[in-house]
């Protein structure tokens, strides 16, 4: 034992009520740390939480794809799950010109696949999901605008197409292009009758956006031309260097609040 290690314990020795209060001290800072870092980290994790429960966990999607995607998507090795919303259409509502600014004039209607809800966080507020193409479910806050009572059990026929402005189809996946009373019109229509099973919640703005002119409605299982694949990444660090890479779609929308709670920013 060196002269270091002896002075030290004789010191402990004779001052022993020193020493004691030295170690209550040390452990008690330690805990206050420890106390301040987890809750830090729980408060982080419950914000994480929320905004999953709110918008989805999804981390990002691309948009305009074909069946033919589906494949290499579902086969990426940076992925770790991975669902498709397909875009079945425009259904024009029945609006009075004095309402068009408080009331959107469409139902947009979109086909989830089997992990979309939870994907995208479809909470049902009474009601099921649709489980074929011949069911749809309605957003709470189409049902409370709307001057026509709906509910479940209702069957709907609805004129189904592309909108149009000024000779242009609108982007559904990315529509921030308002509304407005004789602004738009729909064509290649089909009729499409549905049955009403349930009744869900508004659709978080970044997936419907606030500014978009049709209420998000959904179906289940209908063969669309276009695709939105959104999906969870295994490390939510490296979205950027992802979706930057040269073999990607290049359209795409990202859940950008829930990843900079997670650390991932441009």
């Amino acid at each position: 034992m060196n002269i270091f290690s002896k002075f030290t314990l004789r010191s402990l020795r004779v001052n022993k009520t020193r020493t004691v209060v030295t170690f209550v001290g040390i452990a008690l800072s330690m805990a206050l740390l420890t106390a301040v870092l987890e809750g830090a980290y729980s408060g982080i994790q419950f914000v994480i939480k929320a905004e999953e429960e709110s918008a989805g966990p999804w981390h990002g999607a691309f948009l305009g794809l074909t069946a033919d995607d589906f494949g290499k998507m579902q086969q990426e090795k940076k992925i770790k799950d991975v669902s498709f919303l397909g875009l079945v259409g425009w259904s024009e509502l029945a609006v009075d010109e004095d309402d068009f600014y408080l009331v959107k004039p469409y139902l947009l209607i979109e086909s989830l696949d089997d992990g979309h809800a939870d994907l995208l966080s479809v909470r049902i507020v009474s009601g099921r999901l649709p489980q074929n193409p011949q069911e749809i479910i309605l957003p709470a806050h189409f049902i409370r605008e709307n001057p026509i009572s709906y509910q479940i059990g209702d069957v709907l026929s609805l004129s189904v197409g592309n909108r149009y402005r000024s000779g242009e189809i609108i982007d559904a996946w990315n529509d921030n292009t308002g509304w407005g009373p004789a602004d738009d019109s729909l064509g290649d229509t089909v009729t499409k009758t549905y049955t009403v099973v349930g009744i869900c919640e508004r659709m978080d703005y970044s997936v419907e956006t606030y500014t978009c002119g049709g209420y998000m409605a959904f179906t289940y299982g209908e063969t669309c031309d276009s695709y939105a694949g959104f999906f969870t990444m295994k490390n939510p660090g490296a979205f950027f260097d992802y979706i930057n890479s040269p073999d990607v779609p290049p359209r795409h929308i990202g859940h950008y609040y829930l990843r900079r709670l997670y650390g991932s920013t441009d």
